[in-house]
């Protein structure tokens, strides 16, 4: 089942690893209060957080003067703006008990998903595998995730580390799975 999602550290150089932290995290950078982590919905479940958002591609549209972060983030599998769906930057706080989120998928249509960690944290992400497997990635800075879109995933907030920060991209379904190191779907 591994051909579903694939685990990068080290694939971005660390110099730009270290300025997406510093813009992600400086006092210029814009978050928004969503009211819970599966951003489909605005229905929170009882088990949810909020978190806070700031939304750089949507529906092949340009909303941040920062669309250059999740393009960074992207250019390793040779991707560019026109083959993403969505990118999007997630801030979890910290919570006093450990709280995994819904699970869920972030579109109907078929697509792929690429997770970029910006900082080490818990609150790690879980992948929950056709055949029952769950598997629990721990956020490290700089690490890239790829999968397949259908599969559901959710987060979890961090008790040991004040936030969990990811950028979260969703990539069109047309693109091959190689690209991004997985097995295309049979």
């Amino acid at each position: 089942m591994t051909g579903l999602y694939r685990i990068y550290d080290e694939l971005i150089d660390p110099e730009t690893v270290e300025q997406i932290r510093l813009v992600l995290f400086g006092f210029q950078f814009t978050w928004n209060y969503h009211a819970n982590t599966n951003y489909s919905t605005s229905d929170t479940q009882p088990d949810d957080v909020p978190q806070f958002t700031h939304g750089f591609i949507r529906d092949g549209k340009n909303h941040s003067r920062l669309t250059a972060m999740p393009l960074e983030v992207v250019k390793p599998f040779g991707l560019g703006f026109d083959d993403l769906l969505r990118a999007k930057a997630n801030m979890v706080p910290w919570d006093k008990e450990p709280r995994i989120h819904p699970p869920h998928t972030d579109d109907d249509d078929p697509h792929y998903v690429v997770l970029y960690y910006a900082n080490d944290s818990d609150g790690e992400t879980r992948l929950y595998l056709p055949d029952g497997e769950e598997v629990a990635i721990e956020p490290r800075q700089g690490r890239l995730v790829t999968f397949h879109g259908h599969l559901k995933h959710s987060s979890a907030s961090p008790v040991e580390t004040r936030f969990r920060v990811a950028i979260n991209i969703n990539v069109k379904g047309s693109v091959p799975a190689e690209r991004l190191g997985l097995e295309p779907l049979k």
